[in-house]
C-alpha cells in the first residue's frame, strides 16, 4: 500500500522517502521543526489529510504541494544531521 502525504502527493516518488523520511504524517507528528503550511490546515480541520477535506486541492495545497518542507530541509543537510530524536508532537 503507497503512502500518501497529507498533501496528497505519494511519498514513494521521494528520493528522501525510506531513506532520511517516513513521510510527513509521521515527519510532523514527532517534530515540531518543519513547518508545512498543508499539514498545519489539516490539523486544524482535525484531518489526517487532504483526502478528506472538501476543499481538497485548494490554494494552499496546490500552492505548497510542491515546496515540501521536509524535502527542501532535508536535502540541505548533512546525513548526520538528518538523524533526530522525536520531539513533542505538532499541535
Amino acid at each position: 500500500m503507497p503512502v500518501i502525504g497529507v498533501c496528497g502527493k505519494l511519498c514513494d516518488k521521494c528520493p528522501l522517502y525510506g531513506v532520511d523520511c517516513e513521510g510527513c504524517i509521521q515527519e510532523m507528528k514527532f517534530s515540531s521543526r518543519y513547518t508545512c503550511e498543508v499539514y498545519r490546515c489539516a490539523k486544524s480541520k482535525g484531518l489526517e489529510s487532504c483526502a478528506d477535506c472538501t476543499e481538497f486541492d485548494c490554494l494552499i495545497t496546490t500552492k505548497h504541494r510542491s515546496l515540501c518542507p521536509l524535502l527542501v530541509e532535508k536535502a540541505a543537510q548533512p546525513v548526520a544531521r538528518r538523524i533526530q530524536t522525536p520531539e513533542s508532537p505538532v499541535q
